[in-house]
C-alpha cells in the first residue's frame, strides 16, 4: 500500500487510473498519512522490490581478524601454556578441563591465530599434556620466547621450567608443526638443591631401612609391592634359615618407588628402583634421567650435581663417564653415570664405608668388626646386632660398601668343622675399573698391618702379599681378578 499511495502522491498514473472509485478514497487517505515516507529517494529494482541507496549500516562487534603470525603465542621467559588455554590444568578431569575452555571435546581451534589449535591429550581421564598444532613456525616462536632449546640426537628441541615442572618439545610425530607442553619431574625435586639428602624422603625410611619399614613409610608409592616386596621378604627369610638359599635373588632384588610425571626427555614415566642388599636391607636409590642423546641435558644434569654436591671425581668406565661424589660426614656417596651415547644419566644413592674407618683404630684386626669377633656366633650377634647377618649355619657381618664398591662391604666369619669359635675371617675390596682404588687400598692396608712382603704362598692365580710384622696380627691379602681377599686368622 505504501508504493501505491506514494505513487498516488506524484500525480496520476495509469496504476491510480485502474483503482476503482470505491477503493480511491481509502488509498489517498492512506497516502496522507504516509506521505512522510514518500520524500526520501528511494529507487524500485526491475522486479519491483525496494532497494535502499543508502550504504549499509557496520555491525557494532565486527568479526575478530585472526593473526597470520604466532607473536605473543607464548608468553614468559620460561615454559608456559598460551593465553587461550592458560587455565588448563594438568592432572584435571577432562571434563573440567573442557568446561574450563567452553568445549565439548579436548579440542580447541584458537580465537586469535590463523590456523592453529589446541588438543589436550589424557591419561586414564586426566589430562596430561597439551598439543599446540598448526604451523611450522611453532619452534621458532617457543625460542624467540624461552631461548635456546636442548636438542635430541634426532634434532627435535626441549625448553625446560622447572620452577613450574613444565616442559615444552616439538613432536616426534607432528611433522615439525606440533609443539607439545606437559608436566615433568625436575630432578631437583628428588634430590634438592642443596647437601646429600634427599628433598622428597623428608626423614622417611629409606637407605639402609628393611622391606617392612620402607614399605611402611612409603607405602602405595610403591607401586609393585605387592608382587616385588613380599616375594623378597620371604627369599631373605629363607636365606636367613638355609645358607644354600641365595639373596638377593639376581633376577629380582629391587622394590620401584613410583612417580606421576617424566624426566628429562622421556616420554614415559619410569619407577626409581631401591635395590635391597644381602642384609635384607635397602642398599642403594638408583634413578635415571632420559636425554636421548642431548648433551644439553647431560650438561645440565651434572652441573646441577656438580652445584648440589661439589664437583665429583671423574672416571671412564666401559659403561660410560662416572662423576663420583663423596659426603664422609655424612658417609652417602652418588655415582652419575652418563652413558656413551649420551642417552641418559644414571645416579645411583648409597651409604658408604670410608676405606679409613674400615681399617682404622688401633687394635689388631680391622676397625669394624666387634672386640669378640673371634667368638661364637651368638656372642658376635649380641656384640653387634646391626651387622650380624646369619645364614644357616654360616654368618657375616655386612656393612655399606667403601668409596668405589658395587656392593655391600661383607666380612665372612669361618670356624673349623665343629668347632663353636670362630678361628678366622676375610674381607673382599673390589677395584674393578677403578686403578687408582687399587693403589689407595695398597697403600690403607700398609698403614694398618705395616709394610707388604712377599708371600712364600703361591697362587695359581693372582698373588698373595703378606702384611704384618713381629708382635702384629698376621694379614694375609690374594690378589686375584682386581679385587682383594683380605683374611685375618687368630
Amino acid at each position: 500500500m505504501v508504493i501505491v499511495a506514494c505513487a498516488l502522491l506524484r500525480g496520476p498514473s495509469n496504476l491510480e487510473r485502474s483503482i476503482s472509485m470505491k477503493y480511491k478514497i481509502v488509498v489517498l487517505a492512506s497516502a496522507v498519512l504516509l506521505s512522510g515516507a514518500c520524500g526520501k529517494d528511494d529507487t524500485a529494482s526491475e522486479s519491483g522490490a525496494k532497494v535502499s541507496s543508502e550504504p549499509e549500516a557496520k555491525s557494532k562487534t565486527p568479526k575478530k581478524e585472526k593473526s597470520l603470525g604466532l607473536g605473543g603465542l607464548f608468553g614468559g621467559e620460561a615454559v608456559t601454556l598460551p593465553e587461550e588455554i592458560a587455565n588448563v590444568k594438568f592432572g584435571e578431569s577432562e571434563g573440567e578441563n573442557q568446561k574450563t575452555l567452553g568445549q565439548d571435546s579436548n579440542y580447541k581451534s584458537s580465537d586469535t591465530f590463523k590456523g592453529l589449535s589446541y588438543r589436550m591429550r589424557s591419561t586414564a581421564d586426566l589430562t596430561t599434556s597439551v598439543d599446540v598444532s598448526g604451523s611450522d613456525k611453532l619452534e621458532e616462536a617457543a625460542t624467540k620466547a624461552w631461548g635456546t632449546p636442548a636438542k635430541d640426537k634426532d634434532g627435535f628441541a626441549y625448553w625446560f621450567n622447572p620452577k613450574n615442572k613444565l616442559r615444552a618439545h616439538m613432536s616426534k610425530y607432528g611433522k615439525g608443526k606440533t609443539l607439545v607442553i606437559d608436566r615433568y619431574q625436575p630432578i631437583e625435586d628428588v634430590l634438592g638443591d642443596s647437601g646429600f639428602s634427599f628433598s622428597f624422603a623428608k626423614g622417611k625410611a629409606l637407605l639402609g631401612a628393611s622391606i617392612e619399614d620402607v614399605h611402611a613409610a612409603w607405602g602405595d608409592s610403591l607401586c609393585r609391592y605387592d608382587e616385588q616386596g613380599q616375594k623378597l621378604i620371604d627369599a631373605f627369610n629363607e636365606h636367613v634359615a638355609d645358607s644354600i638359599a641365595r639373596f638377593p635373588p639376581s633376577y629380582a632384588n629391587q622394590i620401584d618407588l613410583c612417580w606421576d610425571s617424566p624426566r628429562g626427555t622421556g616420554s614415559g614415566i619410569g619407577n626409581d628402583k631401591l635395590s635391597i642388599g644381602s642384609n635384607g636391607r635397602v642398599s642403594n636409590y638408583h634413578m635415571t634421567i632420559p636425554a636421548d642423546g642431548s648433551p644439553e641435558v647431560v650438561a645440565s644434569a651434572i652441573a646441577f650435581l656438580d652445584k648440589k654436591l661439589g664437583e665429583g671425581a671423574i672416571v671412564e668406565s666401559s659403561r660410560g663417564q662416572e662423576h663420583h661424589y663423596f659426603n664422609a660426614e655424612e658417609k652417602l656417596k652418588v655415582k652419575a653415570t652418563v652413558t656413551k651415547d649420551n642417552g641418559r644419566v644414571h645416579v645411583i644413592y648409597s651409604q658408604y664405608l670410608p676405606l679409613e674407618e674400615l681399617f682404622g683404630g688401633d687394635g689388631p684386626g680391622l676397625g669394624v668388626e666387634p672386640a669378640g669377633v673371634f667368638g661364637s656366633f651368638d656372642d658376635i650377634q649380641k656384640a653387634d646386632p646391626d651387622h650380624f647377618a646369619p645364614s644357616g649355619v654360616l654368618a657375616r657381618l655386612i656393612y655399606p660398601g667403601t668409596e668405589f664398591s658395587q656392593g655391600l662391604t661383607e666380612i665372612s666369619l669361618s670356624k673349623m668343622s665343629k668347632a663353636k669359635k670362630v678361628s678366622s675371617y676375610k674381607v673382599v675390596l673390589h677395584y674393578k675399573g677403578y686403578p687408582k682404588q687399587e693403589a689407595r687400598i695398597l697403600e690403607v692396608l700398609a698403614k694398618k698391618f705395616g709394610p707388604a712382603r712377599e708371600s712364600k704362598r703361591k697362587a695359581s692365580q693372582g698373588k698373595y702379599i703378606d702384611f704384618g710384622g713381629k708382635g702384629q696380627r698376621k694379614v694375609e691379602v690374594w690378589q686375584v681378578n682386581e679385587q682383594f681377599q683380605i683374611t685375618l686368622a687368630k
